[in-house]
């Protein structure tokens, strides 16, 4: 793919067009010119502050292509108040990798993140950066991006992770958006929203990579700026294949490989590659060789000779799958000869100049570049820093190296046909590394004779450790300097400018010593010593409810202004405000004395009020410290007022009250109520706690005509108030239980004896009678045969009743509350007698031989039913009778006496 700077459609349209016109004109082999690639990204750059500036440094990517060497980084910027990154530099036009950025924008947080350029355009961006503070920075007021996002492969998945952003005032993060790009981030597809603050995007393919941006969103509905990380999915453990394998011949004996690290390393370092060649098209290999390197020189061949490639790269986990075989042919030539007259001169603490003469001889073609090698002896370890410069100069600058360390180096000559021998080996020495610039120098008056000076170690010491700061001033903030101290002889990093007349502007600047030398000078600061003036603000003023008493006092402190004005301070004046906008009234009019301590007394519970005290000196009185809000406790509630009671039946009793007269400073939320049967207890909680501000209660499930005592407390967030004074309230009576126990015995013929048992339950009033019903039918029908005679006894005769009268009866109490329900039954039948006289008796002659007897049936048939007449006869005028008929058997009331003489 082609990459450009005319922004992302342009690239895609230039594709299909290279496309086009390429492939089928020119294959690449054919024109002997690889398509332009472009390099992997870098590692995140590191931000440091200097002064007022931002300082960058990172690391080039790991990119050996030479055909396209980087030429160029690309710098984006991110700010805790911008929506998205933006261009800070779209091409540096040169390989250094530090860049100063010399006019931030100010109060705020910034990232940045770069990308290498190279002729076949700009590759992969970095990660973000560290986060920078700018100088004078506060907190942004406007929404900032999440901090801290990664992104991190685990397999086929990747996981997100990312730290909330600064608070923001009047800002509250209800969740985060997740976008998510396949496009190097030139489109964002919605992921997901969370209220978590990481991530797993799961069901990614092997060597997917996704770029995500990460937003919080906000209660208001606002959304914040953005965080940006990337990854790329993996399959194993063990590195992917490398990358970019080129074999080139380099003349008739030597054949160089070069490749890229694999796009995945695996789950630990790469530890070394191994390389593998075969001259029968990969029929058969040999063994293995190893190298540290991205780089191979395959020697010794014959001119002519042809063999094939392959590369893996190896990790702790084991090796990853080898490459695509390549291959190439030795030609045919004469290399050239050795360069000569190779110098090496160091000219700082991590650069060497290098320069040689041509070689005697140029081989059988022209010199197109060279080789040059560097290493710690000697003798030998030699490692390439250019397998081929690609041009003929004949110097070199080697940087990024260590301070006061020796480096050896020899240079080949290359032709068209091989790499020659190495010239002469020279070794120079980098100079000893002085410490960076002290940084963020600043100067602060403390009163009218004293400017105090604080600034930071140097963010590298070098090659030697700090052992001092030199301290110069003037009074002007360019020339007239001089040595305040040459050598402060220590580490620490503030030193007290003393002994200054007041109104004093003075001018410093701060140098790190070490053995190595002395650094760079940091920044200019200045500052001007007090005048005699009004004393500053008072600082850190705290307002807070004051111990056991915090309910009706609170107890403010604070700290002496840092400046007292010139003069010492002789009191403070304090003021109070029921809103932090004011009006503000005098607490404190006049001075307190010097004591920073006063105690606001008198006060109501849960009372919000703003104070700000001056502090005063014999020039006057200076201005207020910050506003600060106290609030006092929150008391107990006072106890109810006015408890009333009123019976509502036998088992229940209503209870009434007022609200206390105050609450305590906060809601009522709820009332205690207790019970006793006694004015001084012991009392028994009945409700814990009602959870309402209802002001009555029913208290049920009692006994009736029981007299109960009541008291209530009410309820707030501080806890509970104190007991109303008691209340108390007898229930109602209720009507009786049944009767137990009912008996009936008959008593002779006519009379039938009751007896029961009182109630159990008496309903809480004495039994004043009984109320008696009788049934002749079974129960069928009652009717009530005592209603309410003056007595409770539990004995009742019914009189007067006929032999063998059969009744049921049942029983109920009476007291003040009316009458219970009935009791069980019980039956009883009064005794049977003989029947009484049949009446009406006549007899009446049927002929010569028959009496027909007729007569009425008894008006008793003496409680039993009649079965059968006794007839009896007498012949003798009624003196002697026998009986005629001991018993008809039956109920007829006629008989014929027949077989007569006449």
């Amino acid at each position: 793919m082609i990459w450009n700077r005319l922004g992302r459609p342009a690239r895609f349209l230039m594709v299909a067009t290279a496309v086009a016109c390429w492939i089928p004109c020119v294959p690449e082999a054919a024109a002997g010119m690889p398509l332009p690639q472009v390099p992997p990204a870098p590692p995140s750059p590191t931000a440091t502050a200097v002064g007022s500036s931002i300082r960058l440094t990172w690391t080039a990517p790991t990119w050996s292509n030479q055909s396209f060497p980087i030429t160029g980084y690309e710098i984006e910027i991110f700010t805790s108040a911008s929506p998205d990154w933006r261009d800070l530099e779209t091409n540096t036009g040169k390989t250094d990798t530090e860049y100063l950025h010399a006019n931030p924008p100010q109060n705020t947080i910034v990232w940045y993140r770069v990308a290498a350029i190279t002729a076949g355009g700009t590759g992969d961006h970095s990660g973000q950066s560290n986060q920078v503070e700018t100088t004078g920075s506060t907190r942004p007021g406007t929404p900032g991006a999440p901090r801290n996002l990664t992104a991190v492969a685990v397999g086929t998945a990747i996981n997100l992770d990312w730290d909330e952003p600064f608070p923001t005032p009047g800002k509250t993060i209800s969740g985060y958006q997740v976008n998510v790009s396949t496009n190097r981030g030139v489109n964002f597809a919605f992921l997901t929203n969370t209220t978590a603050t990481e991530y797993r995007h799961e069901g990614l393919s092997v060597g997917a990579t996704r770029h995500y941006r990460v937003r919080a969103l906000y209660s208001d509905g606002d959304l914040g700026p953005a965080a940006y990380a990337n990854a790329t999915t993996v399959a194993t453990a063990m590195p992917g294949a490398p990358q970019n394998l080129r074999a080139t011949a380099a003349g008739p004996t030597v054949i160089n490989l070069a490749w890229s690290p694999p796009a995945w390393r695996g789950t630990s370092a790469i530890n070394d590659y191994q390389v593998r060649v075969s001259a029968d098209l990969g029929a058969s290999w040999g063994l293995p060789q190893t190298t540290n390197q991205t780089s191979f020189h395959h020697t010794g061949l014959a001119a002519g000779t042809t063999r094939h490639y392959e590369v893996r790269a190896r990790n702790a986990s084991g090796p990853g799958p080898w490459t695509s075989v390549v291959s190439a042919t030795t030609s045919t030539g004469t290399p050239p000869g050795p360069p000569r007259a190779l110098t090496a001169t160091a000219v700082s603490s991590s650069a060497i100049d290098l320069s040689w003469s041509p070689p005697g001889s140029g081989g059988s073609s022209a010199i197109v570049g060279y080789r040059i090698e560097r290493s710690s002896t000697r003798t030998g370890g030699w490692g390439e820093i250019e397998d081929d410069t690609g041009n003929t100069r004949t110097t070199y600058r080697d940087t990024g190296l260590a301070p006061n360390t020796t480096y050896y180096y020899r240079v080949s000559a290359i032709n068209s046909f091989a790499t020659g021998g190495p010239s002469n080996v020279d070794d120079a020495t980098t100079e000893p590394d002085v410490p960076n610039a002290p940084g963020r120098l600043t100067a602060q008056a403390r009163g009218i004779s004293v400017i105090e000076l604080d600034w930071r170690a140097p963010s590298s010491s070098g090659t030697s450790r700090v052992t001092g700061y030199q301290i110069q001033s003037s009074n002007r903030r360019t020339g007239g300097w001089r040595d305040l101290v040459d050598d402060t002889g220590d580490t620490r990093t503030t030193y007290p400018d003393t002994a200054l007349a007041p109104s004093t502007t003075r001018y410093y600047r701060v140098a790190a010593i070490s053995d190595a030398g002395t650094s760079a000078w940091s920044n200019i600061a200045h500052a001007t010593t007090d005048d005699l003036t009004v004393p500053g603000a008072p600082t850190s003023l705290t307002v807070v409810p004051n111990g056991l008493t915090g309910s009706t006092e609170l107890r403010l402190t604070w700290r002496p202004p840092a400046n007292t004005g010139g003069s010492p301070i002789t009191g403070y004046s304090i003021q109070w405000s029921p809103s932090a906008r004011g009006p503000w009234r005098f607490l404190v009019p006049g001075p307190t004395g010097t004591a920073t301590t006063y105690v606001d007394e008198g006060l109501a519970p849960n009372t919000t009020r703003y104070y700000r005290v001056r502090a005063l000196n014999a020039q006057g009185q200076g201005n207020p410290s910050t506003a600060v809000r106290g609030t006092t406790d929150a008391a107990r509630p006072d106890r109810p007022r006015n408890l009333r009671e009123r019976g509502a039946g036998p088992d229940s009793i209503i209870l009434n009250w007022d609200a206390p007269a105050s609450n305590g400073g906060t809601p009522i939320t709820g009332y205690t109520i207790r019970r006793s049967g006694s004015k001084d207890g012991p009392w028994m909680p009945i409700v814990p706690n009602t959870g309402s501000t209802a002001t009555t209660y029913t208290n049920t499930g009692l006994q009736p005509a029981t007299f109960y005592w009541y008291q209530v407390a009410a309820i707030n967030r501080v806890g509970t108030g104190d007991w109303s004074f008691e209340a108390g309230m007898t229930t109602h009576p209720e009507a009786p239980d049944a009767p137990t126990g009912l008996t009936a015995r008959p008593v002779g013929t006519s009379r039938i004896d009751l007896s029961w048992s009182a109630p159990r339950n008496t309903g809480g009033a004495p039994i004043l009678a009984y109320r008696i019903d009788a049934s002749d039918d079974g129960g069928g029908t009652w009717q009530t045969i005592r209603r309410h005679p003056a007595s409770a006894g539990t004995r009742f005769s019914d009189l007067n009743l006929q032999p063998a009268t059969t009744r049921r009866y049942r029983v109920a109490a009476i007291n003040t509350a009316g009458t219970g329900p009935f009791s069980n039954t019980a039956r009883a039948t009064t005794e049977a007698t003989v029947p009484g006289t049949p009446r009406s008796l006549d007899a009446e002659a049927d002929g010569t031989s028959r009496i027909e007897l007729s007569w009425r049936e008894p008006t008793s048939d003496g409680g039993s039913r009649i079965t059968g007449y006794r007839i009896e006869v007498s012949e003798d005028g009624g003196t002697r009778w026998d009986d005629l008929v001991a018993n008809t058997r039956n109920t007829r009331t006629t008989y014929a006496h027949t077989g007569l003489e006449p």
